[in-house]
Parts: C-alpha cells; sequence; structure tokens
C-alpha cells in the first residue's frame, strides 16, 4: 500500500528545503508522521533527529514540491524556521529522493541537475 495523497493538515509539518534557488525554484519536502499509516520508508525519521520530530515520521516524497521565490514567501512567510538539519540526516533525506518509489522523475531530475550544477568539493 502506499503513502496517503492527503494528510491531517490541522497540525503544523516540518519541510526541509533541499536546494538553493536553482532555475528558479526551491525543492522541498514533507516530514509526515508515520503513526500507523502507510509510510515511504526511503527515510524514516525518529525523535530527536530534528527539535521538531517527536514521533516516528517519514519524508513524504510523493508530495515533493517545487516553488518559485514568490509560492515559497507566500506559503511559508510567516512560519517559524527552526535551523538545520544534521548533515547526516540531511544527506538521509537527499538520498531517499532518489531512493523513493514515490519521487516524481520531474522532482528526481531537478534535483540531479541542481546537484551537477554545484561545483566539485
Amino acid at each position: 500500500m502506499e503513502p496517503p495523497d492527503d494528510v491531517n493538515r490541522v497540525e503544523p509539518h516540518l519541510y526541509i528545503i533541499l536546494t538553493n534557488i536553482f532555475e528558479g525554484q526551491l525543492l522541498l519536502v514533507n516530514i509526515t508522521k508515520t503513526l500507523g499509516r502507510s509510510v515511504d520508508e526511503a527515510c524514516i525519521l525518529q525523535p530527536r533527529e530534528h527539535s521538531f520530530i517527536t514521533h516516528e515520521s517519514f519524508v513524504f516524497y510523493k508530495k515533493s514540491s517545487l516553488l518559485d521565490e514568490a509560492e515559497f514567501k507566500e506559503k511559508f512567510e510567516n512560519n517559524k524556521r527552526l535551523g538545520p538539519l544534521n548533515k547526516t540526516v540531511f544527506q538521509r533525506v537527499c538520498d531517499g529522493l532518489y531512493e523513493s518509489k514515490y519521487t516524481r522523475e520531474k522532482i528526481k531530475n531537478f534535483y540531479k541537475r541542481y546537484i551537477e550544477s554545484l561545483p566539485p568539493r
């Protein structure tokens, strides 16, 4: 069974920005509590892996979003900023984008172009 299309919108959700502005857009993923529902197992997060996460949660890759700067400001301007993820957790979230069978090809392709555009380390 696949993750639901909709999640409870009453509670605030943690969104993670995976890219800087690239091709005029930002890539975001949503973190959702597992709470006994079908989940995308590509990236499961445990409580305390981020200060906002208090229950086992998953990255809801099916609902990944590409937002232009104006859309981002409109949707998130008044939201609380919670700070960055630990580098290891952030890398797991990024890796899961490719591993998830629910990530749309458009999202995978955007992220691949973004990574390829970065200077070598």
